[in-house]
């Protein structure tokens, strides 16, 4: 990347979302059938629920809800993304511990009932799987890790260490990529989890006057954004002051919105697969695809 004596280039191409710049390019031919199953089958679904998405929702509504979701940022709007950092709520968009941990919640009470012995395995094997459709962010790995280090702990009926657990994460991440050390993502990803177990109860403990729930959200938020601040100034040289508020604010519905917007992307893509949505809905969905494609806005000659 080159250096100029009185100008930050990596910090301006940092502002623009941009982590490298590639000298020259390589063009290399890739045949159909050619990639390894997981990965197909993981671009495949990916795919088919982006697309789902798409053809249910507008935009920007559709880029918002499938980065709440998926973290799949690639469709945000270059507007929304920078109004989402300037309110300090860009992190809602990528796949992190919050939706890792709602995966694993939802994954194990409803199986508990149903099969006890095995709602483990499959809530380990559902954060895993999360973590790669995700796109296998930094911060989703980290997250998996020590989620599915809680799980096997409970599986042992042994206790969790949160810091054992970041640590054993850091380890396997690096070992794998050493890397990772310099990128943003997973600076900030074991910071803000750094600062919530640092700060977040001191915090909580002085905001003893408000409710429970709103407090513990406020408490885990400042503490977050805290410890992320000084890398925010040090890598992007930007940070928002009403980040707190904002989170306060957003935060608890993000639960909400991943769940409903999981269980209806995945409805709109298996059911048409499975040739159980009704006609008037398949013929509503065509007529909708069909309508927002360059033909349909072209005049008849």
């Amino acid at each position: 990347m080159p250096r100029f004596a009185q100008f930050d280039y990596k910090a301006y191409l940092a502002e623009q979302g941009i982590a490298g710049v590639m000298p020259s390019a390589r063009l290399v031919r890739a045949t159909a059938g050619s990639g390894d199953p997981l990965h197909a089958a993981l671009f495949t679904l990916r795919h088919a629920l982006v697309e789902t998405v798409d053809r249910a929702l507008p935009e920007p509504q559709a880029a918002l809800l499938l980065g709440i979701v998926f973290g799949y940022r690639v469709a945000l709007p270059p507007l929304l993304q920078q109004q989402m950092i300037a309110s300090g709520l860009v992190h809602i968009v990528v796949a992190s511990g919050l939706n890792v941990a709602l995966v694993a919640r939802l994954v194990q009470q409803g199986l508990r009932r149903l099969w006890p012995a095995g709602s483990a395995i499959v809530a380990l094997l559902s954060i895993g799987g999360y973590a790669l459709l995700s796109g296998a962010s930094p911060a989703a790995l980290r997250a998996t890790v020590m989620g599915g280090l809680v799980i096997v702990a409970g599986m042992l009926r042994r206790d969790s260490r949160v810091w054992v657990s970041m640590a054993i994460a850091a380890a396997l991440m690096l070992g794998i990529k050493p890397g990772l050390i310099r990128e943003v993502g997973f600076q900030l990803s074991f910071a803000a989890t750094l600062g919530i177990v640092i700060w977040a109860d001191p915090i909580a403990s002085r905001l003893a006057f408000l409710p429970e729930a709103l407090r513990e959200a406020l408490a885990a938020t400042l503490a977050a954004q805290a410890m992320s601040w000084p890398l925010l100034l040090a890598q992007v040289h930007q940070v928002s002051l009403i980040a707190p508020l904002a989170n306060l604010l957003v935060v608890p519905l993000v639960p909400f919105m991943m769940v409903a917007g999981a269980v209806g992307a995945a409805a709109g893509t298996i059911l048409p697969a499975a040739g159980w949505l009704p006609l008037q809905a398949r013929s509503a969905a065509g007529w909708k695809r069909s309508s927002r494609s360059p033909a349909a806005c072209r005049s008849p000659r």
